[in-house]
């Protein structure tokens, strides 16, 4: 398995959340003096740390996202009608 260098990683992903807070805040908030950016967590962010968990971290841990994300996706069971 390749070995990964974490330092590298985390500032990477360091400066892609920078660079999309600063887009948020600046390019797509009408207002920035009323919004709170210590609230805001970019969508791409998310995505790109919880790809990498699943990616870098433990077996288990990743089963834990796949069995949470089937739970969320599952169609809902039809409900009986009513008389």
């Amino acid at each position: 398995m390749q070995q990964v260098n974490i330092g590298a990683r985390n500032v990477l992903v360091s400066l892609l959340d920078k660079i999309e807070l600063w887009w948020t805040v600046y390019v797509d908030v009408v207002d920035p003096e009323q919004v709170d950016v210590g609230a805001i967590v970019p969508g791409k962010s998310i995505g790109l740390r919880l790809l990498m968990e699943i990616a870098i971290g433990s077996e288990e841990d990743s089963r834990k996202y796949l069995d949470e994300y089937i739970r969320l996706t599952r169609p809902a069971a039809p409900s009986s009608e009513r008389s």
